[in-house]
Parts: C-alpha cells; structure tokens; sequence
C-alpha cells in the first residue's frame, strides 16, 4: 500500500503565475498492489553476478494527474493540473541485469567495472468519466509514469581509495497527464524518451573522510512533453549540468 505524496494530497491551491495552478485532492485513495515476483541469479567468480527477474503486479486506486485547463473556473488558464484515483492495473515484465569487476586484466586495468541492465515492461490500466448524458464510460491507458523499455549502462573504476562511476541511463516514452477529458486519448500528455548520461567519483582520505565529485546530465538532455502525438509539441526544457562537491565525514 502507497499513499500519494503531500502535493497530490493537499487541500489547497498552489498558484504559479497567472496561469497555472496546481490543485490538490485530498480524498486520494491509497495504491494497493498484489505482486509477484520470480528471479534467478548467478554469481561469477568472486564478485560479478548475472540475474533475470520476472514480475505481475495488480493495483487498483492508482493515482493519475489530469490537467483541467481550459474548463470550468479554470477556462483562462495554461495549465491546472489536480489528480484522481484510476480503477484497476496491471504491471508485468522481465529485468535483465550483469555486473562484473573485471580483475582478470593486468594492472592497472584490473579495476575497472562494467554493468547493465534494463527492462521491458507492459502495463494497462483502467479509468472512467463521465460521458455523455451522465453515463459512466471507461478506456484504457498505459499505467502513468511506466516506460516501457528502461536500461542503464555502467562504466567504473576502483583502485585504493579512488572509486569512479559513468552511466547512461534510458527510459522511453511514458504517460505524463491525461487532458479534462479524460476519455479523450488525444489530450495525453506523454514525456518524450530520454538519454542521461552522468559521472560520480570519489576519493577516502583516511578511514574517516571522503572528497566526492558529481557532474549529473553531461549530454544536456531535453525534456519534452507532447499531447497526442510528438509532433504536438506541449512542453520544452533544457537544465544543463549540474556539478557538486561535497566532503562526507563518518561517524563510526
């Protein structure tokens, strides 16, 4: 069981500019989910290991967001985006995954890492509105915020006290909203697939102390919303990078 965070939840309004708002429901049901899950792994040598995993999951009371914009008290706005409690899901796949310290090679090649994994997915859940005439009718959507195909590639070195990390990370397209019509599959809203690609690194300067690097979204990766189909452009942005450096202590 899963409640909905805070900001769906909350009783109140939150205005950003003149034109958007976000509106919360806090009569959200919580997400109750059934699952399965089977799996077999291998190790390899000492250290690497190789794994497959299947699963089903059944919800009911999923929560998605619909924006409202353009109806009702919110008719002048750009966006108005609140939530509702979707009826019955189901989520079921494979995962894949391999890591491997590849301390066979000669030194100093010795500690680099390699890794990935990925998923495939497939998932279909149930909604309904009210129609025309007062009648209650239903369709179905992917289940919001599942991509279908998500991986992750890692490359990574160790040696002593310094540790280093570079991943890609993929998901593909998922569903973001649904439009005020909810049974209208052309107001979705869907976030386009995106490549991140991201770099840690770390170094112990004794048993207490650790300097840390990490430059997150290398590539400048876009995020871009379309309605419908991609060519219906609804949202744009690019965050750049972002580079922190931290000094972590231990305690212990």
């Amino acid at each position: 069981m899963v409640r909905a965070n805070f900001s769906q939840l909350a009783p109140g309004i939150s205005l950003d500019g003149e034109d958007e708002a976000t509106i919360g429901n806090p009569e959200l049901a919580p997400l109750r989910s059934h699952n399965l899950d089977f799996g077999l792994e291998r190790v390899i040598g000492r250290e690497g290991v190789v794994s497959a995993y299947v699963f089903n999951k059944e919800i009911r009371d999923f929560t998605y967001a619909t924006n409202l914009a353009g109806s009702g008290a919110w008719a002048d706005y750009s966006s108005a985006v609140s939530y509702a409690n979707g009826g019955k899901a189901r989520v079921r796949g494979i995962e894949l995954a391999w890591q491997q310290p590849l301390r066979m090679l000669p030194a100093p090649w010795n500690g680099l890492l390699v890794g990935i994994n990925g998923s495939l997915t497939q998932s279909r859940a149930s909604i309904d509105s009210a129609a025309g005439g007062g009648v209650r009718a239903a369709r179905s959507i992917r289940m919001p915020g599942q991509s279908r195909r998500t991986g992750n590639a890692m490359v990574g070195y160790e040696a002593g006290p310094f540790s280093a990390r570079l991943a890609l990370n993929y998901k593909s397209p998922y569903l973001l909203e649904l439009g005020e019509d909810v049974l209208d599959a052309g107001q979705d809203r869907y976030v386009d697939s995106q490549k991140q690609l991201d770099f840690s690194m770390s170094w112990k300067l004794d048993k207490r102390w650790q300097l840390t690097f990490d430059a997150s979204n290398l590539n400048n990766e876009k995020y871009y919303v379309y309605q419908g189909d991609k060519a219906r452009n609804a949202q744009y942005e690019q965050y750049g990078r972002t580079y922190r450096i931290g000094l972590k202590a231990s305690i212990f």
